[in-house]
């Protein structure tokens, strides 16, 4: 929006992605909110009484990129893959969420989160394209 500093105008093809920075710069529990997209209730309740977890090299099994990763990546990567992993009873703005972590935050639109999260693209767009960020989902910056 002209005249205000760090705002989009944003549309139904504007990409939009999970910025960890937001949760950083919000003071947000990030690691509290993650847990909670983990459906297996023990492996849950273990990580939650943990510390962060040693960190290990993954690579991707489909582009064999090398990431950081640790107790609670893999589990989030494994729960993802279940095919209940995007819940109907489950908020527009977690399955939205969730989208990014099973995609790997690749940015999308909200014609593309359309059939993730069986909402119409500018209901997604009203949501996550105004003023109000939800959980770090924001457009992908073009600076």
């Amino acid at each position: 929006m002209p005249g205000v500093p760090g705002l989009v105008k944003t549309s139904q093809d504007t990409r939009f992605h999970i910025d960890y920075d937001w949760w950083e710069n919000n003071d947000a529990a990030l690691r509290n909110y993650l847990l909670t997209h983990i459906q297996d209730e023990d492996v849950r309740e273990r990580l939650a009484q943990s510390d962060e977890g040693s960190v290990v090299d993954y690579i991707h099994p489909e582009t064999a990129e090398v990431f950081k990763s640790d107790e609670l990546d893999r589990a989030l990567q494994q729960a993802a893959r279940r095919d209940d992993f995007i819940d109907p009873q489950a908020s527009m703005v977690d399955n939205i969420f969730r989208v990014f972590l099973k995609n790997g935050n690749k940015p999308l639109t909200p014609r593309e989160l359309e059939p993730y999260v069986n909402k119409t693209a500018s209901v997604i767009l009203k949501t996550i394209g105004g003023t109000k960020i939800y959980n770090g989902i924001r457009p992908v910056s073009t600076d």
